[in-house]
């Protein structure tokens, strides 16, 4: 846990613009499930693959294993968040 919590990542503030906007946007125009998914979307971009040098380069020394797993339940996470998202209408 002590990875986690020393674990420095930049965000481009361009890129926090453009999820606020178009989170604004989906949420004005009332879909709030496109909106959830463009939020999950942006996570997984900054957690996983943006900034992805810096957390691999870290969990290679100290957890090989748990960075491949934690990678595909995101991954999966992500999925499964979508297909429901889109697929169940209320």
């Amino acid at each position: 846990m002590d990875f986690l919590f020393s674990t420095e990542i930049s965000v481009n503030l361009f890129q926090i613009m453009a999820l606020l906007v178009l989170s604004t946007v989906a949420l004005l125009y009332g879909m709030t499930r496109i909106a959830l998914l463009i939020n999950y979307a942006f996570i997984v971009y900054w957690g996983y693959l943006s900034n992805f040098d810096r957390v691999c380069e870290a969990q290679v020394q100290s957890m090989p294993s748990f960075s491949g797993v934690y990678v595909f339940f995101g991954f999966l996470i992500i999925l499964l968040a979508s297909f429901g998202l889109l697929v169940n209408h209320d």
